[in-house]
């Protein structure tokens, strides 16, 4: 499990609590500096990287809608 970053993951460190029936809880923080040291490495290696974000087409239809309602009218503000 991946909780959000910020304060939870501070209570969360607070507590000691790292897993939750042996589930393990991954500090996402720790994780998205991991990923950037991987990127890094991997350009180190073979002078590219590529990023996938904004690769994949956005949802359209009711799906696009779905989003819409849910996080605000601002998400994928290109979209149709």
């Amino acid at each position: 499990m991946i909780p959000a970053g910020g304060i939870v993951m501070a209570l969360l460190a607070l507590a000691t609590l790292h897993e939750i029936d042996r589930a393990p809880i991954v500090n996402g923080l720790i994780a998205l500096v991991k990923v950037a040291e991987l990127a890094v490495g991997m350009r180190r290696l073979t002078g590219t990287f590529t990023s996938k974000r904004l690769t994949y087409a956005p949802p359209t239809g009711d799906l696009l809608t779905d989003i819409r309602r849910a996080y605000g009218a601002h998400v994928y503000p290109n979209a149709r």
